[in-house]
């Protein structure tokens, strides 16, 4: 069984992180990906390494959408095993009590939450529990030790405010870049604070369901990307 995996974070040009600049290897698309196709519909949610959906606990938004899910799905995915059962579910709590200054409204920056999966490791529900206090830690030197286990050798980013990288983004979700018969997630972040909804209309793809279409200038808030329609429409212009 590997204990290492690599792991994608997505970010939009010009992500910052605590006021610095977040400098990360960014993947490029393969000369060889060019020329290949893409489906019009892309759902990695429906894998059986992605885990069931669930509610983040205090400000942990960026440990939910990358330990929660993107982790989990990642590693599970590199080890051929289903996410069900706590032992095969990764806690986002874990890193986040490690740095939220024991404050349940305090959000913690998921680059500072993979160094320490790259470092020590994370271990999983099973050892760690389902207490939800934001100022937990785990005591035992066995609990570490089987964090030891799950860890990252790299974290990369595309920057996707072209079409190259959207391409790159696609391709990722389709075979890692690889030709692997499984895709991976990504993680992004958004402004929240002045976001829009709106509801697809009958009768257009994905009818009844809610499209962003504004998004804060200032970050906000980290989520996870599953994969993408393309048939999805929205006239922003009103024409």
């Amino acid at each position: 069984m590997r204990g290492f995996i690599f792991i994608l974070i997505l970010c939009f040009a010009g992500m910052s992180v605590r006021g610095q600049q977040a400098v990360l290897a960014e993947l490029k698309l393969p000369s060889g990906y060019r020329l290949k196709s893409l489906p019009a519909v892309r759902d990695n949610s429906a894998a059986k390494y992605f885990p069931e959906v669930f509610m983040q606990e205090g400000w942990s938004c960026n440990q939910a959408s990358s330990v929660g899910y993107l982790f989990t799905y990642e590693i599970n995915a590199a080890r051929s095993i289903p996410s069900t059962g706590d032992e095969n579910l990764y806690p986002p709590l874990y890193v986040w009590n490690l740095l939220n200054d024991g404050n349940w409204e305090k959000g913690v920056s998921y680059f500072d939450s993979w160094e320490v999966i790259r470092t020590n490791g994370i271990p999983s529900v099973k050892e760690f529990g389902h207490d939800p206090n934001a100022q937990r830690w785990i005591s035992g030197y066995d609990k570490y030790y089987q964090g030891m286990k799950n860890r990252i050798t790299e974290v990369f980013s595309i920057t996707v405010n072209n079409p190259d990288g959207l391409a790159t983004l696609k391709h990722w979700m389709t075979d890692h870049l690889d030709g692997s018969p499984t895709g991976g997630l990504a993680n992004f972040q958004i402004g929240s604070g002045t976001m829009k909804a709106v509801q697809i209309p009958d009768g257009l793809e994905q009818e009844g369901r809610y499209i962003m279409v504004n998004f804060d200038e200032k970050v906000g808030h980290a989520m996870t990307f599953v994969g993408w329609n393309d048939n999805v429409r929205h006239d922003f212009n009103g024409d």
